[in-house]
């Protein structure tokens, strides 16, 4: 409790707070896979015949989409080796969103353009994401932090792990400790 006091208090930052597992899951999905997913794609482009003519057309995306697979491959294989359940699990999760995306543009390919089904199967797929886009545009705003709705949470002598792990599944981040059972929230990662 006092480490957590010093972090919300005296370094005015907030805090979450996790078991080992969440936390692995959670690392594995917006680090870890991401990490694997941008070797991929250099490895893909190192792979293709066209290689140095779309090296010479890369441009933003392709920056933003590859940065991490610039770093010490050996560094990135530990990490990976590391948490190897959870990264394999999101991999075949995110392979079975490309080979849905791939087949219905394989289709589009076949018949020369989309038809009803493709046309809704493509909606959802880029629509699906929406919640984050609008997450991340809302926290950007110079005034987010002063907007984020605000709660105090009872902690339970036990069982109180559960109830701050179930906080932070609701995006809420612990801003202050008012006393060893009560603490205020503040909702900052709602996606």
């Amino acid at each position: 409790l006092a480490v957590a006091t010093m972090i919300v208090e005296h370094c005015a930052n907030r805090l979450i707070v996790l078991d080992d597992a969440t936390h692995d899951r959670g690392a594995a999905l917006i680090s870890h896979m991401p990490h694997v997913i941008a070797t991929a794609m250099i490895n893909e482009l190192v792979d293709n015949p066209d290689r140095n003519i779309a090296a010479a057309l890369a441009a933003g995306s392709w920056r933003d989409m590859t940065r991490v697979a610039l770093t010490d491959p050996n560094r990135t294989r530990a990490m990976v080796e590391e948490d190897a359940t959870n990264v394999a699990a999101l991999l075949r999760g995110m392979a079975g969103r490309l080979t849905a995306m791939a087949d219905v543009l394989g289709h589009i390919g076949v018949q020369g353009g989309t038809d009803a089904d493709d046309d809704m199967r493509l909606a959802q797929f880029f629509a699906q994401g929406q919640p984050f886009r609008d997450y991340k545009a809302a926290s950007k705003a110079p005034d987010y932090a002063d907007r984020c709705a605000t709660a105090e949470l009872a902690i339970p002598e036990h069982g109180w792990q559960r109830a701050l792990l179930e906080s932070a599944r609701r995006g809420e981040h612990v801003i202050r400790f008012e006393d060893d059972h009560h603490v205020v929230t503040q909702v900052r990662s709602a996606v």
